[in-house]
């Protein structure tokens, strides 16, 4: 397969799913308008609003098109959502490519030879430096792929993947 190859993500999905969240929200302003005390009228009220803004924030990021994932000549490009700035890794960085299931869901786990590197290049975004923090954390890799998100069979994205560092290994000295 030539290079670049980019995986998208299921944006019906995201759009579904941010308007379903964005109702939700509904649900918390009858709630606070049925409340009897302040404390309750009150933390209903943040929770709609928060799910509200959620929802809002959901859908618009399915709007942007941005591959999840892209494979490159100098290494794997790495959203984690849509909307994220990419991460980076090398070619030279990445050790293998293995499958979890965690909670019914299939990831794709890139194992990097220097995850800590890895978890540097992710500074200044406070959400995808913990989403990073917390792949290693359970997989063992700031790369971790959620087959849920991913419009491309997650068997397909792992096979391409895996096929492009096995065809690294054997070039490299």
């Amino acid at each position: 397969m030539s290079l670049p190859v980019h995986f998208y993500a299921n944006y019906n999905k995201l759009i579904i799913g941010g308007i379903l969240v964005f109702f939700i929200g509904f649900f918390f302003v009858y709630m606070s308008l049925e409340a009897d005390d302040a404390f309750s009228m009150g933390f209903f009220g943040f929770m709609a609003f928060m799910m509200m803004a959620i929802g809002v924030i959901i859908a618009l990021q399915s709007g942007g098109r941005q591959p999840l994932l892209s494979l490159t000549e100098e290494g794997i490009y790495f959203r984690q959502y849509p909307g994220f700035k990419p991460l980076f890794c090398p070619w030279d960085n990445i050790w293998t490519v293995k499958t979890e299931n965690s909670m019914a869901q299939d990831m794709i786990v890139v194992v990097v030879k220097s995850p800590l590197d890895m978890l540097h290049s992710a500074k200044g975004n406070f959400v995808q430096r913990n989403h990073a923090r917390n792949g290693m954390r359970m997989y063992g890799s700031p790369i971790v792929i959620n087959s849920y998100l991913l419009a491309t069979p997650y068997f397909e994205v792992f096979k391409t993947v895996y096929e492009e560092i096995e065809k690294r290994k054997t070039v490299s000295p």
